[in-house]
């Protein structure tokens, strides 16, 4: 049309025909080219150019002076090859027609990369750098033979290494899909699966296995990508401020240890769904280490709670129906019928630490709404580091904390055990949990709280409160959680035994307990 709409930049031939299209709104290119009976077009990211031409008969001195003789060294390479002299000719001709759709300049020298057959494969010098532009004769159902050219690209080749016919451990990792989704959940539901390699960031513990925080971490990204259908989505609202996704709850029993080398599978599915606007979501995460031969061991038993909600001022939502492109995903997973949200039996290493039967109760707080004794606390200066998508403070940041202010108690009171591989005794975290009550924003100062709920010979339970500091002296309440951690040094397999926590522990906990009974 002579008027195309805005969003097209059309140029014209001196026939009046569309020459290159540019479609503004995605920022695709589209050349186009016309002869009396066939259009050709070509689109892509990259500037575009391309051009039909039916083949047309002329003498050599009229080929020369249509072409100039700056190409007549073309024209003869051509035709001493497969082209007959008006082969030639034309397929210089579109050649040139295409070099002009890119930058006007029809005298640029043409430089032939490669002939295969009757396929030519020209390169000619850019502003943006080397273009190539591949012509061959094409015969068509009616009409007479045309030369087609038209811009591409250079294919980027990766060869494969010869490390991986060398190495095993790299076929190893090669072969283990990193997603997968498959059936029979525990209620007939679709599970998501992820798998993933240890590497050092995670192994973080004293004997160097993987740290209790690391498994929030990660369901918060088995999370996300088991939405993936539905994500770009989710990103675009939640991008806006007004729409979000929120962490209840969440808790995790510890069964076993993994280490640098080894290979976690997460399986995730949903047990539950419903809560206001029927938007709150139970999640359920089974880590396993995959040991080969289709054997595994669970590493943690992982039970999540999420709503979607509306956020309606800063650090203020209420829950909200899920979008149809969230929805539409996620309903996939939930069960199919009732049974028991219970684990595939398979072996537990840690299960064991807790039926330890040398571990005597030596204290039990009086339930209340504070506990006491109060250990320890420390203040979090948080930040943007600390948010997400959504803008809110990631969840996995409390977990992070707990093991922040429990490790700090423990090292302000033995701090030459925290030296070297635990070869005197480490904590284990085998289970933990928070409930959050509000949300908390990036730059909020929270004071996270330890008291010590229950301590017995060997662990203990301690009591962990979030409350953020207003600059007016408010004290608010943000979340509350739980975490029993087991003192254990380990025999000559490196398998975890329990020990009575070092003295200096324990006098510490007998002082605190004294003090907060008066």
């Amino acid at each position: 049309t002579p008027n195309p709409p805005e969003e097209f930049d059309i140029k014209w031939d001196n026939t009046g025909r569309p020459v290159i299209s540019t479609k503004k709104v995605t920022g695709i290119k589209i050349s186009l080219s016309y002869d009396d009976r066939y259009c050709l077009a070509v689109a892509g990211k990259d500037s575009k150019g391309c051009n039909i031409t039916k083949i047309t008969s002329r003498s050599r001195e009229e080929w020369i002076d249509l072409l100039g003789k700056n190409h007549e060294g073309l024209l003869n390479f051509l035709t001493d090859g497969k082209d007959t002299l008006d082969q030639a000719g034309n397929r210089i001709w579109a050649i040139l027609e295409t070099v002009r759709k890119l930058s006007g300049d029809e005298s640029k020298k043409l430089d032939i990369i490669r002939q295969i057959d009757n396929a030519v494969l020209i390169c000619t010098e850019e502003e943006q750098g080397k273009t190539f532009i591949l012509s061959f004769p094409l015969r068509f159902t009616r009409g007479r033979e045309r030369i087609l050219a038209f811009v591409v690209q250079k294919k980027q080749i990766i060869e494969r290494s010869d490390l991986l016919l060398e190495y095993d451990e790299y076929k190893e990792l090669f072969r283990t899909p990193a997603f997968d989704v498959i059936k029979n959940g525990p209620q007939g539901q679709e599970i998501f699966v992820q798998r993933l390699p240890v590497t050092f960031k995670h192994n973080s513990q004293l004997s160097r296995t993987v740290y209790f925080s690391n498994y929030f971490y990660w369901v918060g990204d088995v999370r996300d990508c088991s939405a993936w259908p539905g994500l770009k989505g989710i990103a675009q609202q939640f991008s806006t401020g007004n729409w979000g996704m929120v962490t209840n709850n969440t808790k995790i029993k510890i069964l076993g240890e993994a280490t640098v080398h080894d290979q976690v599978e997460i399986r995730l599915w949903t047990s539950g769904n419903g809560g206001p606007a029927n938007s709150t979501m139970e999640l359920t995460y089974d880590f396993l280490k995959i040991m080969g031969n289709d054997q595994f061991e669970r590493l943690a038993w992982c039970e999540q709670t999420t709503t979607w909600v509306e956020i309606f001022d800063h650090g203020a939502v209420k829950p909200a129906p899920y979008p149809d492109f969230y929805w539409n995903v996620m309903k996939e997973m939930l069960p199919k019928y009732d049974a028991p949200n219970v684990p595939i039996p398979m072996p537990e290493p840690l299960a064991d630490l807790k039926k330890y039967e040398g571990n005597e109760v030596h204290y039990q707080a009086p339930s209340a709404l504070v506990i006491r004794p109060l250990l320890y606390e420390q203040i979090i200066e948080t930040s943007l580091e600390n948010s997400n998508l959504v803008g809110n403070i990631y969840f996995a940041n409390y977990y992070a904390w707990q093991g922040r202010v429990r490790d700090q108690y423990f090292y302000n009171l033995i701090p030459d055990y925290f030296r070297g591989i635990g070869e005197k005794g480490e904590l284990l975290c085998l289970e933990c949990w928070v409930d959050h009550m509000r949300e908390a924003m990036p730059f909020d100062r929270i004071v996270v709280t330890m008291a010590l709920k229950t301590w017995q010979t060997c662990s203990a339970v301690f009591r962990f409160e979030y409350i953020r500091l207003d600059p007016d002296g408010k004290r608010v309440k943000l979340a509350y959680g739980e975490h029993e951690a087991i003192w254990v040094t380990r025999n000559k397999e490196g398998k975890p035994l329990p020990n009575p926590f070092p003295k200096p522990v324990e006098d510490a906990f007998r002082q605190a307990i004294s003090i907060g009974l008066e």
